[in-house]
């Protein structure tokens, strides 16, 4: 089996992207995804899209959801 196993951070900059592109322009930077940038998101994408299955723990669903819960309001 081809599986992903994604980390926190990860995961998160996965999802702020997918949610909204637009976290990557420069007058619209999120907290969280500040470090990255729209060529980091592409890269990462093409190597989930280059497996079969994303995996993760329990804890890393829980980390994602607090730093979620606590930043990002409205999307």
């Amino acid at each position: 089996m081809n599986d992903l196993l994604i980390d926190t951070n990860s995961l998160i900059l996965y999802i702020l992207g997918t949610v909204n592109p637009e976290y990557f322009a420069d007058n619209r930077k999120h907290d969280r995804i500040s470090a990255f940038s729209k060529k980091e998101f592409d890269f990462l994408c093409s190597i989930i899209a280059s497996h079969q299955r994303l995996v993760s723990s329990p804890n890393v669903w829980t980390e994602v959801d607090n730093l979620c819960t606590n930043y990002i309001h409205g999307d």
